[in-house]
């Protein structure tokens, strides 16, 4: 399992970090006879620091605390608050707070773009893996208002209504997209080299078929809401701000395939990218 972790670095840096867990089910070798590229790692845990908002540059706040060591790739320093700052651990004596250093896969500062942090994590190659057959999941974690709706989503206007989706079509280029739009896309980029890839192979004995279903619940205070039901969605707009216990569903456990499902969840098949985006 992925590493998951999130930092506050005290009022006076207000310098958030989220992790971008990339578990991907992966072969340890996967370079061929004679490459040098490097090999997709099975697990990557990486940072990103959010710039200020403005609010927190006039009440005088700065990114002192936390310092990104470019010589060290991966590499991230947490300053004491102050200078002979004394901490203590618990139940150990006393003292005098020292500059910790932590290591990571990859770690973006507050300049990194949206495309530099798909570029770096090697995503579109860990989506290649899930039309491959691998299992590969991507998580963000932090704390409210770390930035992890920007890294997954991103802003991305023109998906907003389905009319401007159709005439944009899938526009990987945005600078704003995020991590899930972006795999969306390449996913089915990736599809489509596979189908043609096929089609030019006639020494294959067996066609390969892919089918794509989309699901999309939330997990909250140790329930399960389908957000895709519209009975669920219907709730959540309800004016009481009050949701329906009753629509929450049940996590299961498979025997026959060996995993855990959740009960009754709603599956809808896209043949598209943008049939995933709307």
């Amino acid at each position: 399992q992925g590493s998951a972790c999130g930092v506050h670095a005290g009022p006076r840096s207000a310098q958030w970090l989220i992790c971008l867990a990339l578990l991907g089910m992966v072969e340890d070798s996967q370079r061929d006879e004679g490459s040098e590229a490097e090999a997709l790692p099975a697990v990557q845990v990486c940072i990103r620091l959010r710039p200020l908002l403005d609010w927190e540059k006039s009440a005088g706040h700065a990114d002192s605390l936390l310092q990104i060591r470019p010589r060290t790739r991966g590499t991230i320093a947490l300053l004491p608050r102050e200078r002979g700052e004394i901490s203590s651990d618990i139940g150990g004596a006393p003292r005098v707070a020292e500059t910790r250093t932590f290591r990571f896969s990859s770690v973006f500062g507050p300049e990194s773009s949206q495309q530099d942090v798909w570029e770096q994590t090697r995503l579109g190659e860990l989506v290649s893996k899930v039309v491959a057959g691998f299992h590969a999941t991507v998580l963000a974690y932090g704390q409210t208002a770390s930035g992890k709706t920007h890294s997954m989503e991103g802003v991305h206007e023109k998906y907003r209504s389905a009319d401007a989706r159709r005439a944009q079509g899938c526009k990987q280029a945005e600078p704003g997209v995020g991590i899930v739009p972006r795999a969306i896309c390449e996913l089915f980029s990736r599809i489509q080299l596979a189908l043609s890839a096929q089609a030019g192979d006639r020494s294959s004995a067996e066609e390969e078929t892919f089918a794509v279903r989309v699901s999309y619940f939330q997990l909250y205070k140790e329930k399960i809401y389908d957000l895709l039901n519209p009975a669920t969605a219907a709730s959540l707009r309800d004016a009481s701000g009050k949701v329906d216990d009753s629509i929450a569903l049940r996590l299961r456990w498979d025997s026959a395939r060996g995993r855990f499902y959740v009960e009754n969840l709603f599956e809808y098949e896209c043949g598209t990218a943008e049939d995933v985006l709307e």
